[in-house]
């Protein structure tokens, strides 16, 4: 049986299941208790602990143990509503909480001289941001979605993310993670994002078109 769907990711694209298991997951655990002791007063995130409280039939836990609840839930990959909203929240915190020591670290750069060179964590962030989709998706949308094979070209563009080497998947797509912290980006970056998307998913569509009409494609599978 020839194939009869894709499923890709925000940004047309495919994310190895390893990034979330190995690197959200843990990284929403260990940032968990701070989170909830910080922004336990916050509407949305007392909705959240009511609701922990609520599912685990235990309406007096303390903090602590809604903290542990959801924590056991991390590790199972509970499909809980609180949970997931509680997720969300943390990763979205991801570039706004990356300090400068953060980027020294990252970078073996000075703060000056990132300052020197960029300007500002958001430049350094937007430089890295165009790179990206110049490099990385510019050249899988001329490699494989421009091919004159459409069916063979859109089937290596998937492949590509899941065949990346594992010290560079780990990181996930740089779209995605955009997306997912979207609120902390300046309206700059959501528009470059928006863009980049529309790009995806304009040569996605083009290759398609290309596909069906050279008869690579079954037009009646949707």
């Amino acid at each position: 049986m020839g194939i009869r769907a894709i499923v890709v990711d925000t940004a047309g694209t495919t994310t190895d299941l390893n990034f979330i298991e190995d690197v959200l997951f843990p990284y929403s655990a260990k940032a968990l208790p701070a989170f909830l002791e910080q922004n336990q007063h916050n509407v949305l995130v007392d909705n959240c602990i009511c609701d922990v409280q609520d599912i685990a039939l235990e309406p007096d836990a303390s903090l602590a143990r809604v903290t542990e609840i959801l924590q056991q839930w991390i590790k199972e990959d509970r499909k809980a509503t609180p949970l997931k909203t509680l997720q969300g929240l943390i990763w979205k915190q991801g570039y706004a909480a990356t300090s400068m020591r953060d980027l020294e670290k990252a970078t073996n750069l000075s703060t000056g001289s990132i300052y020197n060179s960029f300007g500002s964590k958001e430049k350094l962030f937007e430089t890295s941001f165009d790179y990206y989709v110049d490099k990385v998706i510019g050249r899988r949308i001329h490699v494989y979605l421009e091919d004159q094979d459409a069916r063979k070209g859109i089937l290596a563009f998937f492949e590509d993310s899941l065949n990346s080497p594992p010290d560079i998947r780990v990181f996930g797509c740089l779209l995605v993670n955009t997306a997912i912290e979207s609120d902390g980006h300046s309206d700059d970056i959501r528009e470059k994002m928006t863009l980049a998307h529309k790009r995806v998913n304009r040569a996605m569509g083009k290759a398609l078109e290309r596909g069906i009409e050279a008869g690579q494609i079954n037009a009646a599978i949707n």
